[in-house]
C-alpha cells in the first residue's frame, strides 16, 4: 500500500507534469499563430503588465483593414431567424 507521503508526491509530480503540458501547449498555439496570421498572440501573464492594449496606429489599422476584409467575406446576416420549412418541423402538443 502506497504511504500518505507517497501519494503526495505523486499527486505533485502529476500537478508538475499538467503544467509542463500546458505550457508547452501555450508555445506551440502561439507559434502556430504567429505563423499563420502574422502577429503575436501574448499570455495570460501579460494581463497584468499593463502594456498589452499599447499598439501602434499602423497595427490598429492593419487589424482594421483585416476585420473588414473578413467582414466583407461573409455573407448577409438574416435578422429574421424564421425558415420557410419551420411549420412543418415544429411539433405542437395539446395542452393538459
Amino acid at each position: 500500500m502506497v504511504g500518505n507521503e507517497e501519494q503526495v508526491q505523486l499527486q505533485n509530480e502529476n500537478i508538475a507534469a499538467t503544467k509542463v503540458q500546458a505550457y508547452y501547449r501555450g508555445v506551440m498555439t502561439r507559434r502556430a499563430v504567429k505563423e499563420q496570421y502574422g502577429f503575436e498572440a501574448s499570455t495570460m501573464n501579460d494581463i497584468g503588465r499593463g502594456d498589452i492594449n499599447q499598439q501602434s496606429d499602423a497595427n490598429v489599422a492593419e487589424a482594421r483593414r483585416l476585420v473588414m476584409q473578413i467582414r466583407a467575406s461573409l455573407e448577409q446576416f438574416r435578422y429574421d431567424p424564421s425558415r420557410e420549412d419551420e411549420d412543418r418541423l415544429r411539433e405542437t402538443k395539446k395542452m393538459i
